[in-house]
């Protein structure tokens, strides 16, 4: 199955840019496109309470399609890019630090299960407890957000979808969960 790809770049944090890069499955015409870029976006808002304000995400003006392989077949624009999204917590972060979100597919390829993630990074130091973990009331809403995402574009007929560069493929997201632990990052492209 084709797929299209959106990415919302982070910037105004440290080792910026960072992108958050989605797929959905299909390819998608330049009012889906809009839909998709406005659900994300509203998406990133939902989560802004435990996003530093020194971090901005930036949404895109196009969506890219790609063959199964990921050649890139063409790129479709979004006539009215959302607005940016910044972060709205003024307490201390770690910038390379935050949280995983898996996104579940129920798939096997090449013998391995085919989950995708996205790094919600840096989250806010009040989203995590003492003991380095993630706040339980985080973990539980990020879970909320990301569920609420994947419901709205299943809806719009342009399920989100993680694709498998090796199996050259991609599955429809069946589940995501926010595992309760830091996740560190090495590069923003990670």
């Amino acid at each position: 199955m084709a797929f299209s790809r959106y990415v919302p770049e982070w910037s105004g944090i440290s080792g910026a840019p960072g992108y958050t890069v989605l797929h959905v499955g299909g390819v998608v015409d330049p009012s889906a496109a809009q839909s998709v870029a406005n659900l994300v976006r509203a998406w990133f808002d939902s989560m802004k309470t435990f996003i530093p304000n020194d971090a901005t995400i930036v949404f895109p003006g196009e969506m890219t399609t790609h063959d199964d392989d990921g050649t890139l077949t063409g790129a479709v624009t979004v006539a009215t890019p959302p607005a940016n999204v910044a972060g709205s917590d003024t307490g201390t972060f770690s910038s390379p630090t935050g949280l995983r979100i898996q996104w579940e597919t129920g798939s096997i390829v090449n013998g391995r299960r085919l989950r995708g993630r996205t790094f919600i990074v840096p989250l806010a130091g009040l989203g995590f407890e003492n003991n380095g973990t993630i706040q339980p009331t985080v973990v539980t809403n990020y879970t909320t957000y990301a569920t609420t995402l994947l419901n709205a574009l299943t809806t719009l007929g342009f399920p989100l979808v993680v694709w498998s560069q090796v199996g050259a493929v991609t599955f429809p997201v069946t589940a995501a969960s926010v595992p309760d632990q830091a996740t560190v990052l090495r590069s923003r492209r990670d």
